[in-house]
């Protein structure tokens, strides 16, 4: 959830993905529906203004440049096109064509999953002087068709029922598009796009360093010379200066805050780690070796705090339109899931980053547990996942160098999209997370800066977001709905495996059970799926930290995970919180403003047995869509179907085990308590976690003595590996 700050420092935390209708949204939609229904079934005193509001009400909208104050354009019947006594200005009397340019249409809207993007095309017609030059349009051209130009939009209600919030709406974006064309009758057509300033975020280079940092030097893609640091360059000068010095043994870390580093830009985290090393000998059956590797690590908000402090770097206003947040955003607390890819993506904790006896976070208390040491229960902090300075680096540098030319593929988002993705995939794809725009303005939140947020948000919802959705009724007392289309569009796999699944005979089996939907499924072979799939990770964490982490461990380890996924009912797997389906609403009504994305409706318009107990469907707003046009206003709702348990739901959640415990051969359930394998009469050697958190924080090596320094807890020196 993003946390939104106002001026006097208060926090607010959102989720832009699953909110609530304003509350002046729905007051206006109730008596817009009282004044209707007082006005044609004579219900309720009637007054004179469910008159106007039914049968005078007209749109108005008015285009002003920023460029020029005095160039604006208007809608018939605005005073755009009238002079201070009220007199029509519409016509030329020299030669009959209209004086001013005529605004024809005004589309609003909000851009793609990026949610608060937000985007207007205008059209207007003028009839221009011809000179012999060319043709005059009165400095139009100068505050329209220059991109960059800062252009107002105020539309709105000549009446409104309640709320006159509710009925104008208010929007400045930069132009970035623009054409025009002659018409026959010697006029000119002209269309302009423009987008919120907060649009830069979209475009806006990961290619980004600090000219002014002379503390790094490197090369370009062509050899050439730069002077100044990047996420990269930053990251190879510290570790130089570190690596050197740290050399940790299995379940060690340690932790060296950026006022310790070369430049003092980045937090890092050394983790001890087994991992398999690479064998010459053509016998397939000897075991790999395990050694001890010292793995360097940043925090994700850390990352997002470097990109911070570049943009503060830059010139106005590129720094004073938005941020990147990542500290203090939270998503479900996953007990049963650990990274499968623990060289490159961890979670410090003392449950999802414990590899059976390998546990180095957690020995401390909760001080030592940063994923959740600052949120609320059953949450975890997104900006504490570890990513590897090797993934971060490889990451950037391809989206750079491989990329050169092509600048949307390397732009800001982008490189935050593939950080999240590569998290999202190490969980089984548990997690969703995503970068997110969210302007804290267009989402009717007062009493903030203007600045945009590029938020990283997990679009599985945690359990504890609950919302009130407004619902739309097809009575007449409801909102005056012009019209609402539902269909469904399920991505290919996905009507694949439904329509291989309506064709069966049988319910399905432990042989088939992934085509099985929730009316038909198998429990005992889902169930049976699901605790296989948990003894098999248990099998395979042992395994991992007796001969060490690979790629294939990793592919086989994301392969359960996944199943777990997939057969879990466990009421922490927030991923069947509010499951998004392939189902969508529309519905457009009269023209109203305050609905944002991530708005949460119901509706009775839909087969009832989509809210039939125990589930509930409910419509999160995707895009709203504001036209203007023939003095008419209206404003569509597209929405995304998501289901939500109403009931009860039996759960396959077996709360006794922990499939984090490294177990011996065969793997029941019963043995996961099962301690590592030890010599009879050997010395155990422990090696305790190190807290990466305390006031004073540890920058030389830590080893233990000995043989014992390439050892996991509990495990002696001649133990089988």
């Amino acid at each position: 959830m993003a946390s939104i700050f106002d001026q006097n420092n208060n926090r607010r935390k959102i989720n832009p993905f699953y909110q609530e209708v304003d509350s002046f949204v729905k007051n206006e939609l109730s008596n817009r529906a009282a004044l209707v229904g007082r006005r044609v079934r004579s219900i309720g005193a009637s007054r004179p203004l469910s008159v106007e509001w039914g049968y005078q009400k007209t749109a108005w909208a008015q285009v002003q440049s920023k460029f020029n104050p005095s160039i604006i354009l208007g809608t018939a019947g605005t005073p755009t096109l009238s002079d201070s006594k009220g007199n029509l200005t519409l016509y030329n009397a020299d030669r009959n064509v209209p004086e001013k340019p005529l605004l024809t249409g005004v589309t609003i809207t909000n851009e793609g999953q990026l949610g608060s993007f937000m985007k207007s095309t205008f059209t207007f017609t003028i009839f221009p002087e011809l000179t012999s030059k060319g043709f005059d349009i009165g400095g139009l051209e100068q505050a329209f068709f220059v991109p960059g130009r800062e252009v107002r939009i105020k539309w709105g209600w000549s009446v409104y029922a309640q709320n006159q919030r509710a009925c104008t709406g208010d929007f400045t974006g930069i132009v970035y598009n623009f054409n025009w064309n002659f018409k026959d009758d010697l006029s000119v057509e002209a269309s302009v796009s423009i987008i919120s300033p907060s649009g830069l975020a979209l475009g806006i280079s990961a290619d980004m360093s600090n000219a002014a940092d002379k503390t790094v030097t490197s090369t370009d893609a062509s050899g050439k010379a730069l002077i100044g640091s990047n996420l990269s360059t930053v990251i190879d000068s510290d570790l130089s200066q570190m690596t050197g010095s740290q050399a940790l043994s299995y379940g060690q870390y340690n932790y060296i805050p950026k006022s310790n580093t070369l430049n003092k830009k980045l937090d890092y985290i050394a983790l001890g780690l087994p991992t398999e090393e690479s064998q010459q000998s053509s016998n397939e059956s000897d075991q790999p070796n395990r050694v001890a590797t010292t793995q360097w690590y940043v925090k994700f908000g850390a990352v997002a705090q470097f990109i911070n402090e570049l943009l503060e770097s830059f010139d106005d206003p590129v720094k004073e339109i938005f941020a990147v947040q990542c500290f203090g955003n939270d998503t479900q607390y996953l007990k049963d899931i650990i990274s499968a890819y623990p060289l490159e993506v961890y979670f410090p904790d003392q449950l999802m980053g414990k590899y059976g006896k390998l546990q180095p976070f957690g020995q401390g208390g909760p001080e030592s547990n940063p994923l959740t040491r600052d949120t609320d229960e059953g949450l975890i902090d997104i900006g504490e996942i570890l990513l590897s300075t090797n993934f971060v680096k490889s990451t950037y540098e391809g989206l750079i160098s491989d990329n050169a030319n092509n600048i949307p593929y390397k732009s800001l988002p982008k490189f935050l999209d593939e950080l999240c993705k590569k998290i999202n995939h190490a969980s089984g794809d548990t997690y969703e997370l995503t970068p997110v725009l969210f302007e804290p303005k267009i989402n009717n939140i007062n009493q903030t800066n203007d600045k945009a947020i590029l938020t990283i948000e997990d679009l599985n919802l945690n359990t504890k977001i609950q919302v009130n959705p407004y619902e739309f009724s097809p009575t007449i007392f409801k909102p005056l709905i012009r019209s609402v289309n539902i269909q469904s569009e399920p991505p290919p796999a996905m009507a694949m495996a439904a329509f291989t699944a309506a064709r069966g005979n049988a319910k399905p089996d432990q042989s088939n059970i992934r085509l099985a939907t929730r009316d038909q499924r198998n429990n005992s072979a889902f169930d049976k799926e699901y605790f296989d799939a948990k003894e098999n990770i248990a099998r395979l964490i042992y395994n991992g930290v007796t001969q060490g982490f690979s790629n294939s461990w990793s592919e086989e380890l994301r392969g359960f995970l996944v199943k777990i996924k997939r057969t879990s009912n466990a009421q922490d797997a927030h991923w069947l919180n509010k499951a998004i389906y392939p189902v969508n609403f529309t519905v457009t009504i009269d023209g109203i403003n305050g609905f944002k994305f991530g708005d949460t409706l119901s509706t009775t318009m839909i087969p009832a047995i989509y809210n039939t107990s125990p589930y509930q469907m409910l419509f999160t707003v995707t895009k709203i869509t504001h036209t203007i046009e023939g003095k008419d206003w209206t404003t569509q709702l597209s929405t995304q179907a998501r289901v939500t348990a109403i009931g009860e739901i039996e759960s396959n959640e077996n709360t006794s085990s922990d499939i984090r415990l490294g177990v011996s051969a065969p793997f029941k359930l019963e043995q996961l308590d099962t301690p590592l394998p030890t010599t009879p009469g050997s010395q155990l050697t422990t090696i305790p976690g190190l807290n990466p958190f305390n006031t004073s924080p540890i920058t030389g090596p830590q080893r233990t003595s000995g043989a014992g320094s390439n050892l996991l807890p509990g495990e002696s020196f001649n133990s089988n590996r």
